[in-house]
């Protein structure tokens, strides 16, 4: 806390140093040689230093959840918000369109090009140097939790239009964007995860849209490798179009495609599009079987052309034709 960081980092510092180290066995044995401690008080220490070691896994285990649940205590929140510190936008500065969590390779790019195009933004990090290097440059980056209600509040999610959250720590990033949901229930939150796996939860903590890190990377990779080796098709015969996109989307209750398998939904051929997996809890069918039945609440992941994309949608939600 003296070093300026939220209540939840210092927590979870807390939780990483409190065993007893390897070192202090020896100082507590040249005491007890010494004749600064005597029998029953080493006896003490070496209970104590093993209760230690037993729980600091446990602490590392749940520490996380924990300190941030114990963060979104009110007074702990505007606490995080004075460590913060120069939070608040001046006086006559615009509401933002977009917020921006984290400022990472993602953050900094995308800044940039919000830059250029006049539109005003604010991004948060807990880098401090990076913070000061950007503020020097005339950037709008400032020092916060992103998990914090105070803090996303002084930001002015409450009245952007956008947030992105660009995080690298995914427990982090599901508390973000359900935090950012909770301050801007009107605002669109794009959300990056690392791995498909981690959509689903996303999707349910708030964000409407979520980049899946493996996806893209992996159609990067294939886009690349089919243009070098100047490969007409791709996989299983289906065009690469220039305007290909991806797209997760949740199944609802009431969609036509749920209790149905992919091989009846024919979701290719009546729309072009294709679904190159789909998640269920914590579960990722990656170019699942056609016999696989999708269920309500699945997060499915479908490739294509916008046009495709949209007549995809409609399916699932209708069925062809509006069929219900």
């Amino acid at each position: 806390m003296v070093l300026r960081f939220p209540v939840r980092i210092a927590l979870l510092a807390g939780f990483g140093v409190a065993q007893i180290g390897e070192f202090s066995f020896v100082l507590a044995r040249q005491g007890a040689d010494a004749g600064l401690l005597t029998g029953n008080e080493l006896r003490v220490f070496f209970a104590a230093s093993v209760i230690t070691m037993f729980i600091t896994p446990l602490a590392l285990r749940f520490g996380p959840g924990l300190a941030a649940g114990v963060s979104r205590v009110r007074s702990l929140d505007r606490l995080d918000s004075a460590v913060s510190g120069g939070m608040a936008a001046k006086a006559g500065h615009p509401d933002p369109q977009v917020v921006i969590l984290g400022y990472g390779v993602g953050g900094e790019l995308l800044a940039e090009v919000l830059r250029e195009a006049g539109m005003p933004f604010i991004a948060l990090d807990l880098n401090g140097e990076r913070v000061r290097q950007a503020r020097r440059q005339g950037t709008p980056l400032y020092y916060g939790d992103v998990t914090s209600r105070e803090i996303l509040e002084r930001a002015g999610v409450g009245k952007a239009m956008q947030v992105v959250v660009v995080l690298n720590d995914p427990r982090a990033t599901l508390g973000a964007v359900r935090m950012a949901r909770e301050v801007g229930p009107k605002a669109v939150i794009i959300a990056r995860a690392r791995y498909v796996g981690e959509t689903a939860a996303l999707l349910a903590a708030g964000a409407d849209e979520v980049v899946a890190q493996e996806l893209e990377a992996s159609f990067t990779i294939i886009e690349r490798v089919t243009r070098e080796a100047r490969l007409p098709r791709l996989g299983r015969g289906a065009p690469l179009p220039a305007g290909l996109e991806v797209e997760s989307a949740v199944v609802p209750g009431d969609a036509w495609i749920a209790g149905r398998s992919l091989i009846d939904a024919d979701l290719r051929r009546r729309t072009g599009a294709t679904l190159v997996a789909f998640t269920r809890d914590s579960d990722t069918a990656v170019h699942p079987s056609p016999d696989d039945v999708l269920q309500a609440g699945d997060v499915v992941t479908l490739v294509g052309t916008e046009p495709q994309l949209s007549a995809a949608r409609a399916l699932i939600a209708t069925g062809p034709a509006g069929q219900t």
